[in-house]
């Protein structure tokens, strides 16, 4: 949720209201993915288990940004 609130620039207070919804109205869905999917990697690779896990969540990402731009 908190991330969703911060990738669509609504207040991240993990609370899903009116505020949120009118953000993820307001933003571009394309800009939403390629936010989404860059805070993703980002986190990932922060992770102590991306040596061994990173392959498979880096194909996930790539798959979701295909998609995304399709």
């Amino acid at each position: 949720m908190i991330w969703m609130q911060g990738v669509a620039g609504a207040k991240v207070d993990g609370l899903f209201g009116p505020a949120t919804i009118a953000a993820l109205r307001a933003v571009d869905p394309f800009r939403f993915i390629l936010r989404w999917n860059a805070l993703r990697l980002r986190y990932f690779t922060s992770l102590k288990t991306f040596s061994t896990f990173g392959k498979g969540w880096a194909t996930r990402i790539a798959n979701n940004l295909a998609k995304g731009a399709a």
